[in-house]
């Protein structure tokens, strides 16, 4: 049986992680899987546990440190694995420098997961070097929207044969809502929910500032699913002042990370996403799927899936009138009973994004390099 290692930061809840537990889920008996990362969520760590032939290691992989490269190498001789994949940044760095030490005997393939200008000046620099060198020891690189892709080649001017996309395998598994939110839904006739971390990427300040307006006309509940990374401290107090300033804190309600939160997305009006850019959105995709009317910025990756006023309305990414108006014709098109049409058509948009497809392109990636 073939042996794969997943590198990526840590177990926590998000974007990322869940792509790799639900490819690990639909692939056991095909492959052995390895996972490596910090271990931050005990709930999703348990999720990759309860796989059979998993094997979960704990390794700090969120901050970079010669030791953990011989930890990480140590692990890697253990296995001896056929292919090492590695997620985001974080992993990217890790997979360099194994790639280095190892002489690479095995292939390498690097998900992007959300391709962004974090830096700038000597640090982007640096950066665009860094992927540049890195370009020349994977296999294949992996966009998981055509925009993003698209950003990439533009942005990196990699080789546009080492750069592929396939998008993210998305399903739902509709569940009852938990009594304790069920109450709070009742307080509104409208209830709109996002599934976000407390992060910059996520610009929750301008869904907060934009909600404010949007209740001073509607009543409206806004339902926050997510939490934050030791990173986003900052951001994460930032937010929390916000909304204690506002008058209508109250009518926000924060619920953390919450394990499957995607399972009740059916149970609210509207998804809104203001997002100042995006790999693949899932759960915007999931959105579709649970048939809940979408509202996201016009970031790249959201423009992949909301087709304004086809699948979704869109917004202007970090404009806060712009988003309030968006809330409010998605209000007023749920009371006249008008948004049928787009639920229906992003449904059948969200069903292409199958797990079942995700599998075979990555599949056809790891044995010839080439997707179907």
């Amino acid at each position: 049986m073939m042996k794969i290692i997943h590198l990526f930061p840590a177990y926590k809840l998000g974007g990322a992680p869940v792509c790799i537990l639900r490819f690990i889920e639909n692939t056991n008996k095909t492959y052995q899987h390895h996972t490596i990362a910090k271990v931050e969520d005990l709930a999703l760590l348990k999720s990759f546990q309860a796989i059979n032939n998993v094997v979960c290691h704990d390794l700090d992989l969120t901050k970079f440190s010669v030791e953990r490269v011989y930890k990480l190498n140590k692990i890697i001789s253990q296995v001896k694995p056929d292919i090492v994949h590695v997620h985001g940044k974080g992993g990217a760095v890790y997979g360099l420098a194994i790639a280095i030490v190892t002489f690479k005997p095995f292939k390498l393939f690097y998900t992007f997961h959300g391709f962004y200008k974090k830096w700038a000046g000597f640090k982007w620099k640096l950066y665009i070097l860094f992927e540049n060198l890195f370009s020349n020891f994977y296999e294949k690189s992996i966009a998981v929207s055509e925009s993003e892709r698209q950003y990439i080649l533009k942005t990196l001017r990699l080789n546009k044969s080492k750069v592929v996309t396939v998008y993210n395998g998305v399903y739902i598994n509709a569940k009852n809502m938990p009594k304790h939110i069920e109450t709070t839904l009742s307080k509104h006739p409208i209830n709109i929910v996002t599934l976000s971390r407390f992060s910059h990427q996520k610009d929750l300040e301008t869904m907060i500032k934009s909600f404010c307006e949007i209740r001073k006309e509607y009543s409206v509940g806004l339902h926050i699913f997510g939490g934050f990374l030791a990173n986003d401290d900052m951001y994460n107090k930032k937010i929390l002042k916000l909304i204690k300033e506002m008058d209508f804190e109250n009518d926000i309600y924060l619920w953390g990370d919450y394990n499957d939160a995607s399972s009740l997305l059916h149970h609210f009006d509207i998804y809104w996403s203001t997002a100042i850019f995006e790999g693949l959105p899932t759960a915007v995709i999931e959105a579709f799927l649970s048939e809940t009317l979408v509202v996201g910025t016009d970031c790249r990756g959201n423009i992949d899936l909301i087709i304004n006023e086809q699948t979704g309305l869109l917004s202007k990414t970090s404009n806060v009138k712009s988003n309030a108006s968006a809330i409010i014709q998605a209000i007023e098109m749920i009371e006249r009973n008008s948004h049928t049409h787009i639920l229906n058509t992003a449904l059948k948009k969200g069903l292409y994004y199958s797990i079942e497809n995700n599998i075979k392109n990555i599949e056809a990636l790891y044995s010839n390099g080439v997707i179907l």
